[in-house]
């Protein structure tokens, strides 16, 4: 359930950025820096600790929605 969520808004976050900047270098860029956080969180007990609980998973996907609602907002057409 974690990773349908979690790919399906890293996925809304992909292709409104795509659409917005309309350049497919931001997408690969976003995807990077996502798979470099999930290493780091992951590989580190502490930081997993801290990111993996209930709490944690609610804020970020909040967050989330509340960015790709920006951006979808600022779209210039």
């Amino acid at each position: 359930i974690v990773q349908a969520v979690y790919g399906s808004l890293l996925g809304l976050l992909i292709a409104a950025m795509y659409e917005r900047y309309g350049s497919f270098l931001v997408p690969v860029i976003i995807h990077g820096a996502a798979n470099i956080v999930v290493y780091v969180v992951t590989s580190n007990t502490n930081l997993q600790n801290l990111c993996m609980n209930g709490a944690s998973f609610l804020v970020s996907a909040l967050f989330s929605m509340v960015l790709l609602a920006r951006c979808l907002s600022k779209k210039q057409i």
